[in-house]
């Protein structure tokens, strides 16, 4: 077979990229949170109070491992974030939270990999310290 029969690839949407994640960090000790929009007469609104909008994709917490993350899905096609999505990385991370571009699907593999391989460092790095 060469290369022009093969199949095209498979692209999912960025919902189904989060579920992905989301179900991997459940895997592994993540707790997780995920504000889902809803469609509305006037389009498609997420029900946020506060300085709500643009606000990351998900929030990720691992206790044990004494870590926080903060998310942002971006897909290869569309990386720029919006101005209100900049204002929340840059006050999170001014904070010293850590905030997070994950863009999709090139570097799917790599976050699921720091998903599973961060904390495990992080734990055995604190083991060690308290031992």
């Amino acid at each position: 077979m060469s290369a022009d029969d093969a199949p095209p690839p498979i692209l999912a949407t960025e919902a189904q990229y989060q579920r992905t994640i989301l179900d991997a960090a459940k895997l592994l000790g993540w707790r997780s949170a995920h504000f889902r929009p809803a469609r509305t007469r006037n389009g498609w609104k997420t029900a946020v109070g506060g300085d709500g909008a643009g606000f990351p994709d998900l929030l990720l917490v691992h206790a044990l491992a004494g870590l926080v993350w903060f998310v942002e899905l971006k897909r290869d096609d569309n990386k720029r974030l919006r101005p209100e999505q900049v204002e929340w990385r840059d006050d999170l991370i001014r904070a010293g939270a850590k905030h997070r571009v994950v863009l999709l699907p090139s570097e799917l593999n790599a976050f699921l990999a720091d998903l599973r391989e961060v904390p495990r460092t992080r734990i055995r790095a604190r083991t060690k310290e308290a031992g």
